[in-house]
């Protein structure tokens, strides 16, 4: 029995790292928009169920990004590669999202898939994506949307 959005939400953010990471990367950026009300996906539940697969898409365009976040969460990835780095640091993030029992999908919340389109052109008006550290197009954003859908 997984716990409730409440519950896994105060674990979630009880990790000091939790919340430098999600404010520097995509997912708690521009997924955002999955947290309305018409939704009904409580902001936390969203970053956390999006924040490996944007974690993943950063890596992929530059190598290394998460080796500093992966030091912060206590792991060895000093000597590591930046891939090596990367990979460990997502796997420690998709660790404890499991760890609180969460559902691993947007759909096990009621997000279909009907609500990609407008999801993403929410978050390209938004303006929001800028800020992550890698370029985002209309269509990164409906490639991630299905990953975690």
């Amino acid at each position: 029995m997984g716990m409730t959005w409440k519950r896994a939400h105060r674990c979630w953010w009880r990790r000091p790292w939790a919340r430098w990471l999600s404010k520097r990367i995509l997912g708690q950026r521009i997924l955002w928009r999955i947290r309305s009300r018409r939704l009904r996906v409580h902001h936390g539940t969203a970053n956390a169920l999006c924040l490996p697969a944007v974690m993943k898409f950063n890596a992929q365009a530059r190598p290394g990004l998460y080796r500093r976040a992966g030091l912060a969460c206590g792991l060895d990835v000093v000597k590591a590669t930046p891939v090596e780095a990367d990979r460990r640091t997502i796997e420690l993030v998709e660790q404890l999202r499991a760890e609180v029992g969460l559902n691993q999908r947007l759909s096990d919340y009621g997000v279909k898939a009907a609500n990609w389109k407008t999801l993403a052109d929410q978050a390209i008006q938004d303006g929001c994506h800028h800020t992550n550290p890698v370029p985002v197009t209309r269509q990164d954003l409906l490639t991630l949307y299905r990953t975690v859908l």
